[in-house]
């Protein structure tokens, strides 16, 4: 679905929810409009809770569990981040792939790893050699059952595990033997697939921070610019800790002499935003 009609379809969701009466697929309905309150339009966090509680709950009252994929992946995926600690929410996204499997919500089951894995990686921590396997594994499944865009994503984070272990490995060889991340991130701009573009960026941002190379960190926070026009809404984690590293880049140029009003008001604008969040 086009970004721009995900808020025309959720309305229209909600108001038939409230004239004729709920059904199973209401909850999906509240807990994505849940995504549209904590979005940086409107920065209710509060109300973007409350409205992931509400579809769990209803949720449970309807006994739609052929749901659970789909309402795990968005409440504790996109909303809870903001009030519960992460980790809390790791665990309902393995319990959610395993009943979207269960139920043939491929989409929605694979989603669930994925926002996992997002989760482990940028924010939550966990044994990367692990979590390396597991990615790889992850990639795997993904491309076999035809979820081309997750694919795509799996790609990203299980070479951002590569890479964080020293290896030389390519995370596209197996698929693309000629295809270079450079390469990748190139296709994903000339195809405009944003939200992949956005998420190699970050991911090369992240490893170019915590390894030191601050000026390959500097170029990649220009890159992820030219994709931040397009937000649907929602925000993983690994949004939230772009938004820090930004401030960090911001902070650390600024002291550098160099363009220093223009980092400072970088970093000021993360500044700001994490004070929206809290």
């Amino acid at each position: 679905v086009e970004p721009a009609l995900n808020a025309i379809l959720v309305f229209r969701m909600l108001r038939i929810s409230i004239e004729c009466g709920v059904c199973n697929v209401a909850p999906f309905a509240f807990a994505t409009f849940g995504v549209i309150k904590v979005s940086k339009l409107n920065g209710d966090v509060e109300g973007g809770h409350l409205m992931g509680r509400v579809a769990i709950a209803l949720m449970n009252r309807l006994g739609a569990t052929e749901m659970i994929a789909r309402v795990y992946a968005v409440t504790y995926g996109l909303l809870n981040i903001w009030k519960e600690p992460w980790q809390a929410c790791m665990i309902k996204h393995i319990e959610a792939f395993e009943k979207g499997n269960s139920v043939g919500d491929l989409e929605y089951s694979v989603t669930n790893l994925y926002v996992h894995c997002n989760g482990a990686i940028f924010g939550c921590g966990d044994e990367l050699s692990k979590l390396k396997a597991n990615l790889k594994a992850y990639t795997k499944k993904a491309h076999v059952w035809n979820q081309t865009s997750l694919w795509k994503a799996f790609v990203v984070l299980y070479q951002l595990a590569l890479d964080l272990t020293g290896s030389n490995d390519n995370a596209l060889e197996e698929y693309s033997v000629f295809m270079s991340q450079k390469q990748f991130l190139e296709q994903s701009q000339k195809s405009k697939e944003l939200s992949q573009g956005r998420l190699i960026a970050r991911k090369q941002k992240f490893l170019a921070f915590y390894t030191g190379d601050m000026e390959t960190a500097r170029e990649m926070f220009e890159v992820d610019k030219t994709f931040s026009s397009m937000d649907s809404g929602g925000r993983y984690i690994s949004a939230i800790v772009s938004c820090f590293l930004d401030g960090m880049i911001g902070f650390y140029f600024a002291r550098r002499g160099k363009d220093e009003e223009q980092w400072v008001s970088v970093a000021n604008s993360c500044i700001a935003s994490f004070e929206l969040w809290e």
